[in-house]
C-alpha cells in the first residue's frame, strides 16, 4: 500500500466498521520498520513496507481496538525471492475488535505511572 494513502485507508476502514466489529489481518510482524523494493516491478519506485508489530498496531495504539487473537509464525512460503533475514519472514494472523469505549486505563494525577 502506498504510504501516501495508508492513513486515509485505515481511517475509512475504521469509519465503516461498527462498534464491536472485527478486522482480520494477515501481515508481517517485524521488530522494526523497513521496506524492500518490489521485485515484481524492479524498474518502478514500488516498495513492500514492513510495519513494526504489523499494521494492526495503527488501530491498537488509538485505544479504540483490542487484540482478540494473534498467531505469529516464521515462513518463507509466501516469498518468491530468497531473503536472508527471518524478520522479513515473520508473519501474523491477527483479529482485532473495535471497542465501544477506549481501552486506555484512566489514571489520577497522583497515581504512579
Amino acid at each position: 500500500m502506498d504510504r501516501k494513502s495508508i492513513i486515509q485507508t485505515l481511517s475509512a476502514i475504521d469509519y465503516l466498521l461498527k462498534d464491536g466489529g472485527y478486522i482480520f489481518m494477515k501481515d508481517y510482524d517485524v521488530k522494526k520498520n523497513f521496506c524492500f523494493k518490489n521485485h515484481h516491478h524492479p524498474k518502478k519506485k514500488i516498495f513492500s513496507f514492513k510495519q513494526k508489530e504489523g499494521h494492526k498496531s495503527f488501530y491498537i495504539w488509538t485505544g479504540n481496538y483490542k487484540l482478540i487473537y494473534e498467531k505469529l509464525f516464521i515462513t518463507n512460503k509466501y516469498q518468491k525471492v530468497k531473503i536472508k533475514d527471518n524478520q522479513a519472514n515473520t508473519w501474523s494472523y491477527s483479529i482485532i475488535q473495535k471497542q465501544k469505549t477506549f481501552t486506555h486505563p484512566i489514571k489520577k494525577f497522583t497515581d504512579k505511572i
